[in-house]
């Protein structure tokens, strides 16, 4: 059995420049990096999150409704 850390990968100083600091900006241009695991938002491999489709979906549509009733 293998388990990961994803708490621990998410805040390793080799990989991030002050990860414990909340800066979003960080993550722009990661879309295509497949084969590095630097952030893993709902686990990999057969074990990952079932929602996952429908969670990025659900938050897209979800902006897309805010921005539409801003006023």
């Amino acid at each position: 059995m293998l388990i990961m850390n994803a708490w621990t990968i998410h805040r390793d100083p080799k990989v991030w420049e002050d990860p414990e600091r909340f800066r979003p900006e960080r993550f722009e241009g990661l879309e295509g990096e497949v084969e590095t695991y630097n952030f893993i938002r709902f686990g990999q491999g057969r074990r990952s999150c079932l929602g996952a489709g429908l969670a990025n979906r659900v938050m897209g549509l979800a902006l897309a409704t805010l921005i539409q009733c801003f006023e």
